[in-house]
């Protein structure tokens, strides 16, 4: 199955981002790599925190893994490797937060998982990043292109070298 992961990092990104693909690689078949953004931070109600910084990405994989046992087994335990700690406030600092978006055409939404991320559609940090490496792909819930999706975000991300 093609899967769909988004990636960021705001605590020593240029340490923490190298750290997660290599573990990454690892584990799975990465098959492609999105450009990396600089993004600002966002607080729970969507505003820019405009004086923290992430780097996002995405990345394009291929798995038989089942969504949960990827979520939950190996893009979660890659993020206690490099220290993430989960707390009720999603929108602390991490040194990496790895999210499925999209896994092939399947549709779930449970409490553990919602997929395609319903973030996918509503912010450039993923919209944008995901574009560049699935522009293709139809969104399985609205129909759209991820290049239409990601054409609605009329401001530029930043691109860093990584």
């Amino acid at each position: 199955m093609r899967v769909v992961i988004s990636a960021g990092s705001n605590i020593n990104p240029l340490v923490n981002i190298p750290k997660a693909i290599e573990k990454i690689t690892s584990e799975l078949q990465i098959l492609k790599i999105s450009k990396f953004y600089e993004t600002s931070a966002i607080d729970a109600s969507g505003k820019e925190i405009h004086d923290s910084k992430f780097i996002n990405f995405a990345i394009l994989i291929e798995t038989e893994l089942d969504p949960i046992s990827l979520k939950f087994d190996i893009l979660r335990g890659i993020e206690k490797s490099l220290g993430r700690i989960r707390s009720d406030d999603k929108y602390i600092p991490r040194p990496i937060d790895l999210d499925v978006i999209y896994y092939g055409d399947l549709v779930i939404d449970e409490d553990n998982i919602c997929i395609p991320d319903p973030h996918a559609i509503d912010f450039a940090h993923i919209a944008i990043p995901v574009n560049d490496i699935v522009s293709e792909y139809i969104h399985p819930i609205t129909g759209q292109t991820m290049n239409e999706i990601a054409s609605k975000f009329d401001k530029e991300l930043k691109v860093i070298d990584i």
